[in-house]
């Protein structure tokens, strides 16, 4: 199963999109494999560790991810929403719009947690859900 961004289904269709798809989660991994080390060494020597993806990502859910960094280093992981910390659209269609694209963080910082924690979108208090930027991908 091919894992990533919720947009990889549009991508896919397009010309050479399975192919490129294939590629960018197999390096992925490869990339993981490096970062297990580079992980492991930074818990060795006391330094804190953070892992980021968007929220939506597919590779949450990998066995890979869930072995290394909850079951192997005891992450937690904590959310934020783009909009609740002032990200807003600077394009000319939507300019100063908020972003509602969320952020999952893994890491063993107990600091970082407790400062991003209830970083999620305001709603209705500030705007309405439906006025969040439309995310293109990233």
């Amino acid at each position: 199963m091919f894992r990533g961004c919720p947009f990889k289904h549009i991508n896919r269709r397009k010309a050479g999109g399975e192919a490129r798809l294939k590629g960018h989660v197999d390096l992925f991994y490869d990339l993981l494999s490096n970062a297990r080390h580079v992980m492991n060494y930074a818990r060795s020597v006391g330094v804190k560790i953070a892992f980021e993806l968007s929220s939506r990502c597919d590779y949450w859910s990998s066995d890979c991810i869930n072995q290394l960094l909850f079951r192997e280093l005891g992450l937690e992981t904590v959310v934020v929403v783009g909009c609740s910390v002032g990200l807003v659209s600077k394009s000319k269609q939507m300019c100063g719009a908020p972003i509602g694209k969320a952020w999952k963080i893994a890491t063993d910082c107990s600091d970082l947690i407790r400062n991003l924690s209830g970083l999620t979108c305001p709603g209705r208090s500030v705007h309405t859900v439906h006025a969040h930027t439309p995310r293109a991908g990233s």
